[in-house]
């Protein structure tokens, strides 16, 4: 049986997840613009093809020198980069 800790943190991540989902979808504009398409036609949503995606890593403070080192984000942007525009 799970300790009622352990649900309100899964409620808390699920509640998260929907957020950044709801963040992202509002600002879907300023991402494209940062990401450098906003001229082009381009769809937005959930998850098409993985053929398709770029890598992007969304994050309050910037990536650790091992993440950036590993390549695999094509692009970090924080969250300073969203409110800066």
């Amino acid at each position: 049986m799970k300790s009622r800790n352990a649900d309100n943190m899964n409620s808390y991540q699920i509640w998260m997840g929907f957020s950044f989902e709801r963040l992202i979808r509002a600002n879907q504009h300023l991402l494209a613009k940062l990401l450098g398409f906003a001229g082009l036609p381009y769809k937005w949503g959930v998850f098409y093809n993985r053929n398709t995606i770029k890598k992007v890593l969304i994050t309050n403070y910037g990536a650790k020198e091992s993440v950036i080192n590993k390549a695999y984000f094509d692009q970090i942007i924080t969250v300073d980069d969203l409110m800066k525009e």
